[in-house]
């Protein structure tokens, strides 16, 4: 069973190592949160819009990274989101930039 939402009966042993990368919000491009995400697409790119208004005016680099960075922060926070809700705690680390050039990891437990 390669379900997260607790109906597995090992879910209570099971802990998670998510190296994030890729992402995107595009419904076109196959993107869908979790159900037990509480959101919809409409959700997520709100969210993608509102921390963009927020951070552009700090933008000294190129948009167009800039915009997939924003999008990165916003599904990961989805991610740790529908963990949460399926039970588990969840914390970020940074990871050295020579392994991912996102540099993060998520790990989840219960």
């Amino acid at each position: 069973n390669n379900n997260i939402d607790g109906n597995n009966k090992d879910a209570a042993f099971i802990q998670l190592a998510i190296v994030p990368c890729c992402q995107t919000v595009k419904a076109n491009n196959g993107y869908r949160p979790h159900p037990l995400s509480g959101m919809d697409i409409k959700r997520v790119s709100s969210m993608v819009l509102e921390k963009g208004k927020k951070k552009i005016e700090n933008v000294q680099r190129d948009t167009t990274t800039y915009k997939h960075e924003i999008i990165a922060d916003v599904v990961d926070e989805v991610r740790k989101i529908t963990l949460r809700n399926a039970g588990y705690k969840v914390e970020s680390l940074r990871l050295p930039s020579s392994f991912t050039g996102r540099n993060r990891l998520l790990l989840a437990k219960r």
